[in-house]
């Protein structure tokens, strides 16, 4: 097994690439997801934590305030020490336990995910890195859109972090992200065909393999590596823009020296074998093909000629079905993109909800447009109203709260997140009644509950049975939303299943 490692400066793209990687069928160690499980409600790091950083940077019910937490480490490299010195031994522990569970499966290639790679010196444990790369200017403005920041805070957290630039010269491989996401994937399905290339071994003069581009650019074509299938059947990319080139062994020459006397004579009874043969009369009737072996002859050159046909008509088939998926999986993550990651990660956590689910219910009631306001008053990307949003300040204990606080991206999430969370509390943790409550209320839903036409006899409302209107519709359209942000983003198993894409290209 091969292991890589995979860094990148914050807001770089570095979660898409990981996503493709995985695609690949690479095992993937988040380092980002090691620590968030350390510091998750019961968290082995939380006690250490708090005896450190005192109670200022927890919540009233024990969770951890990251957002505070951030605030304080951010602005204070010696504060920030101090938590990686309590967050380091155990994440190593992890990085190696999950290691050697990607030994056993036999993977063939475990990468370690991890923001901080150089800086905690675990490129120590890879034989090759890879960096995701933008340029600074456009990896501030994305940390500012996705975060929903100042320019000052984006900068703090940028500078806590060695350069994107630096990361990218020190590593063997770089992805650079500032194009398209077809650009990013293409490059990535170029390197892991690189890499999955049958290794050869050294030679003291090496030679370079060209990237498939400059290998168009000189007419000639590189040849596909051995059992290697691409991610979802999709084909790989013409061209990429990768920055390393792969040094391989050039052929040993034969030494330039005297033959010996036995090859001399070998050479000359050779040819006088050959003077023999010329000389020798050969007969020039020579008998036709019998009837039957012409037939079969005929015969065998239709078969091949039928086979070559079909072939071709199932390279064609292939080919367009290649396309429909990946026309199909393109068409999922335009229409569900992500945004505030961190944030929506950060109190799906404290509130114990699928961040999937949250970003389903964004997606829905606002489309991520964090100034949105319905004609009925709700405010913010999760569209809560004035009255919703007191009762819930008063609920978290907040001394001072306005209604324009739902204006601010954290503020609406985590309101939203914890007023999702109370629901669920209410109707047993039933996806569908959640849903519906948080649309239309929590009376509606305790009345559909209480009527086995919308329950089938069960304790749970079932989305068929339910009367048809916005409710019905408005709970169909979190719950796809929901498979697909799962699928795309957070467990990714099988990202786009044929059944999907054959109902996308209807």
């Amino acid at each position: 097994m091969r292991i890589l490692g995979l860094t990148g400066g914050i807001a770089c793209g570095k979660s898409y690439v990981s996503f493709l990687l995985k695609h690949t069928g690479c095992v993937i160690v988040d380092g980002d997801r090691i620590a968030h499980s350390l510091t998750a409600p019961g968290g082995e790091a939380l006690s250490d934590i708090r005896t450190r950083f005192g109670d200022a940077v927890f919540d009233p019910d024990g969770a951890l305030n990251r957002k505070a937490l951030g605030h304080i480490v951010f602005s204070d490299p010696a504060q920030r020490d101090a938590l990686n010195a309590l967050m380091q031994p155990r994440i190593l522990q992890r990085i190696h336990q999950e290691i050697e569970e990607a030994r056993s499966s036999e993977a063939a290639f475990c990468v370690l995910d991890m923001p901080l790679l150089f800086e905690e010196g675990l490129d120590a444990l890879c034989e090759g890195v890879i960096c995701v790369y933008l340029p600074r200017d456009t990896q501030l403005k994305r940390l500012m859109d996705r975060d929903g920041i100042t320019r000052e805070d984006a900068e703090k957290r940028m500078n806590a972090q060695l350069s994107t630039e630096e990361k990218a010269a020190r590593s063997q491989y770089v992805i650079d992200n500032s194009g398209s996401r077809e650009e990013t994937r293409a490059q990535v399905n170029a390197l892991m065909q690189t890499l999955s290339a049958p290794r050869r071994r050294r030679s003291s003069s090496p030679v370079s393999v060209q990237c498939p581009t400059e290998a168009m650019e000189s007419g000639s074509t590189p040849a596909p590596p051995e059992n290697v299938s691409s991610p979802s059947d999709r084909p790989l990319p013409d061209t990429v823009n990768l920055r390393h080139r792969v040094a391989v062994p050039a052929p040993a020459e034969e030494p330039a020296c005297n033959p010996s006397p036995i090859a001399r004579e070998s050479r000359h009874a050779s040819r006088d074998i050959s003077t023999s043969r010329e000389d020798t009369p050969v007969s020039k009737d020579a008998p036709p093909l019998p009837q039957a072996l012409r037939t079969v002859c005929i015969v065998l050159v239709f078969l091949a000629m039928a086979s070559v046909c079909a072939c071709a008509l199932m390279q064609s088939y292939l080919f367009a079905r290649a396309q429909a998926r990946e026309a199909a999986y393109q068409a999922q993550l335009t229409s569900h993109p992500v945004r505030y990651r961190e944030l929506i990660e950060t109190y799906a956590a404290q509130y114990n909800l699928q961040p999937a689910y949250v970003e389903a219910i964004i997606l829905s009631e606002s489309s991520y447009d964090p100034k949105a306001e319905s004609r009925v008053g709700a405010r913010g990307l999760m569209q809560i109203m004035e009255d919703t949003a007191e009762w819930i300040a008063h609920r978290l204990n907040r001394a001072s709260h306005s209604f324009d606080d739902l204006w601010d991206p954290e503020t609406n999430i985590q309101f939203g997140c914890w007023y999702l969370s109370y629901l669920s509390s209410l109707f047993g943790g039933d996806p569908i009644a959640v849903t519906c409550a948080y649309h239309a209320g929590q009376g509606t839903v305790g009345q559909w509950l209480s009527n086995p036409a919308y329950t089938g006899g069960t304790a749970s409302l079932i989305l068929d049975l339910l009367p048809t209107g916005p409710t019905k519709t408005y709970a169909g359209r979190v719950s796809q939303a929901y498979g697909v942000y799962d699928a795309l983003y957070y467990h990714v198993l099988n990202p786009l299943p044929d059944t999907a894409a054959d109902s996308a290209g209807e």
